[in-house]
């Protein structure tokens, strides 16, 4: 268990002296002698987590403990209590409640010195007045599934209904380890052979009268692999900033049971994969990585493919039905106040002003990628947070900042962008509607190769910019707005065409 950072005066306790296990002093030669490295203290039926047992007053449980290396030539071990009028401990490791509300820390360490980090270890001890019993629970599967297919695992939960239950502990069962195992403490099901299943959590609290629910499962056969091929595919060699894709691929045969292939990242910081072949990119540079799946073939040797994703440095592909990362706000104040079909709805601060300011910042002092040669077009979908006109910050500001320094002074080009309205306020270009209304949908684009208060983008290649954000500021009467993504595209066309085909969904 984890070592409570706090270290007590040894003096101050009662010592207690005893051996894990019974065992005794090694008769091992002096020039011979292992000294304890680690010591481990195990759970009991009053943990609530591995940091954390529960008591009630005047109650007892006894510890045990694991020491390391077993070849230890003393195994012996001090018990100690940190509050002996809250708990105490014996020279067996048995706690003791007092009569009093409050925690302790329990530590145990080798008898003869302390040794390594890992061999001072100690739990809190809570003693409280009565435990709280789970009232019900109910449990849910991943992605709901009730079959699964030979060989396959699946991740069963017990969410109980009051969350203040004391001990949220279940006992997991299979009426048939032959068609499916259930690991007994976590409650992941692993497919053996086909058939139906009722996998059964039980509360495993104090409770007088346990309570138990069924979960029910298919198991069905599964068809395995001969083959699989990537499908030659463009965008996985130019995924954008934070976008998500589904790798392309085939197999033989096309009924193939595509559950049962595993995937794995070489570099998942670049690029992560998750179990379905999903990709998601997590940087904002660029990078590639390599991209294994693998599977259990029909003639049981192993499947192994790879191909390769690559990051398209200044390509943008962000969607914030999820939350706004790796975007943060750069207003204090302001605030995300919820994230759902397919958006982020952002609480604006109230200024001095009477007005309210919400910044969106991908870059702050931080290495990013953009590329006005070959993604020019930064569009966004965001509902209105007022009606923002042209040339005048009135009714409100929406504003692109890009600087390639630290600090506006140090800046060779950027700024803040003016494109073909001569100055910075409001200079975007609207794709629709126009003009903006507040309170509807709206979408917003510039174009990078435009002009910006200082001086234009390099249209050569990439650069690299160290800021990069969204001033939206100056509104008067909305206190929020909703954003749905933020996209780079190779010409206005290529923006229309996705509304579009956005718009027809």
């Amino acid at each position: 268990m984890k070592l409570f950072n706090k270290i007590f005066c040894l003096a101050s306790f009662t010592l207690a002296l005893s051996a894990c296990n019974n065992d005794q002093l090694s008769e091992s030669p002096l020039d011979e002698y292992f000294a304890i490295s680690k010591i481990t203290i195990n759970e009991t039926k009053n943990s609530i987590d591995n940091e954390t047992i529960i008591l009630k007053k005047n109650s007892k449980v006894e510890l045990s403990c694991i020491v390391t290396p077993d070849n230890a030539s003393d195994k012996s071990v001090l018990w100690t209590s940190s509050d002996e009028t809250v708990a105490t401990v014996s020279i067996d490791g048995v706690v003791e409640a007092k009569d009093k509300e409050g925690s302790a820390v329990i530590s145990v360490t080798p008898a003869i010195g302390f040794g390594a980090t890992d061999a001072m270890t100690a739990v809190k001890v809570q003693v409280v007045d009565n435990y709280v019993d789970i009232e019900d629970f109910n449990i849910t599967a991943e992605g709901g599934k009730t079959e699964m297919f030979v060989s396959e695992t699946l991740q069963l939960t017990a969410t109980v209904t009051n969350p203040d239950a004391t001990f949220k502990r279940f006992a997991w069962k299979s009426s048939n380890d032959e068609i499916a195992t259930v690991d007994p403490k976590t409650g992941l099901v692993t497919a053996i052979s086909e058939g139906n299943v009722v996998i059964t959590a039980t509360t495993d609290d104090f409770r007088s009268e346990p309570i138990s629910k069924d979960y029910s499962i298919e198991i069905e056969k599964a068809i395995l692999l001969k083959d699989l091929t990537f499908t030659n595919d463009s965008e996985l060699s130019a995924l954008g900033y934070g976008q998500t894709y589904e790798i392309q691929y085939t197999t033989d045969p096309s009924d193939a049971t595509r559950t049962l292939i595993s995937w794995e990242s070489s570099d998942p910081d670049v690029i992560s994969v998750d179990n379905q072949g999903i990709v998601k990119v997590n940087t904002i540079t660029e990078g590639s990585v390599t991209i294994t799946a693998k599977s259990i073939k029909e003639d049981g040797t192993e499947l192994k493919k790879s191909v390769i994703a690559t990051v398209a440095k200044g390509r943008f592909d962000f969607s914030f039905g999820e939350g706004l990362a790796p975007w943060t706000i750069g207003t204090t104040g302001a605030n995300i106040s919820s994230s759902s079909n397919g958006k982020t709805t952002v609480s604006m601060a109230s200024q001095n002003n009477s007005t309210y300011r919400a910044d969106l910042f991908l870059a702050n002092k931080q290495d990013l990628y953009i590329n006005a040669k070959d993604y020019p077009i930064l569009a966004v979908r965001i509902t209105a947070a007022g009606s923002w006109v042209f040339n005048d910050k009135n009714t409100g500001t929406f504003k692109l900042e890009i600087l390639d320094a630290d600090s506006a002074a140090d800046r060779v080009f950027g700024g803040s962008y003016k494109g073909d309205k001569g100055n910075t306020q409001n200079s975007f270009e609207l794709l629709k509607p126009n003009p903006i209304v507040a309170g509807q949908d709206a979408w917003i684009y510039f174009d990078l190769r435009k002009n910006f208060d200082r001086a234009p983008i390099p249209t050569e290649d990439a650069v690299k910019v160290r800021t990069f954000k969204f001033i939206i500021a100056d509104n008067k009467d909305c206190t929020t707005y909703d954003i749905y993504w933020v996209k780079t595209f190779a010409s206005v066309e290529e923006l229309q065409n996705y509304v579009n085909a956005e718009s027809n969904n």
